[in-house]
């Protein structure tokens, strides 16, 4: 019967500190990319700030009845703020794995545009080689070399050309559930669109995120601080007590103040 609790416990204190350091990783991440001018002393910043806010959160549970109003108003309003930055820390982490992805598949596709003109012009000198080779009569070895070489370009193009295209569907494949998202949303898939859908599912994530970890360490201590209190007897307990005594009562037994307190 008292094991269940426990149990119950320390799976939310794990679950608190999980979120936590999940959520303090990839603000950190997010941060350094923000600030990539000064990346150590990002990191150090932020975790610094991500181990202060845990330790607040908790300190001000157990001491909020007891500490003086400026320290925990204060501490209040620091763990709102911190919060706050680490949420700004994973909106800039998760912006960038969008971002990052987007600018691949854009790169990607200017090359693949850029191949295609290089195609696109071959194909017009062969074009003009071959008409101006069926105007002769008899073999022009002069034509028939160029034209090779125009052939051999192509060739080479397009062999270049077909990697791209199975990055550029790589791409594509993986913005497929977000085009998908933007469609049941907006009803379109252009590239603001995506855009937009990606900004709100980040705010989601986001808005959930860290305040879920900060919550679930004030549930964990109020279940430590609830835990470390001596029980007390139950309704039914009670009743019965009640019930002893009226008989005792009845039958003539003197209850001392004592016996009373033990009851």
């Amino acid at each position: 019967r008292t094991l269940f609790p426990y149990t119950t416990l320390f799976r939310s204190l794990f679950a608190a500190l999980i979120i936590a350091s999940v959520s303090g990783y990839y603000s950190v991440v997010g941060l350094t990319t923000i600030f990539a001018g000064a990346f150590w002393p990002v990191v150090v910043m932020a975790s610094s700030i991500e181990t202060a806010k845990v330790v607040c959160t908790s300190w001000l549970y157990r001491y909020w009845n007891t500490s003086p109003a400026t320290i925990k108003y204060y501490l209040t309003v620091a763990v709102v703020i911190l919060s706050l930055i680490t949420s700004l820390g994973v909106f800039g982490f998760l912006s960038k794995a969008h971002t990052d992805l987007a600018l691949t598949s854009g790169v990607t596709g200017v090359r693949v545009e850029m191949i295609d003109k290089q195609i696109q012009i071959e194909q017009n000198r062969l074009k003009i080689l071959l008409d101006q080779q069926s105007r002769y009569t008899g073999p022009n070895r002069r034509f028939e070399k160029q034209i090779d070489e125009v052939q051999n370009k192509i060739i080479e193009l397009n062999d270049k050309r077909v990697p791209l295209l199975e990055e550029q569907t790589k791409h594509e494949a993986e913005v497929g559930p977000l085009r998908y998202v933007a469609e049941m949303i907006y009803g379109k898939t252009d590239q603001s669109t995506l855009n937009t859908a990606v900004r709100a599912i980040i705010i989601l994530i986001v808005l959930v995120f860290d305040p879920l970890a900060v919550v679930m360490i004030i549930a964990a201590n109020h279940g430590i601080s609830t835990r470390s209190k001596p029980e007390s007897k139950t309704s039914d307990e009670w009743v019965e007590n009640i019930k002893q005594l009226k008989r005792k009562r009845k039958e003539g037994i003197v209850i001392d103040e004592q016996s009373l307190y033990k009851m």
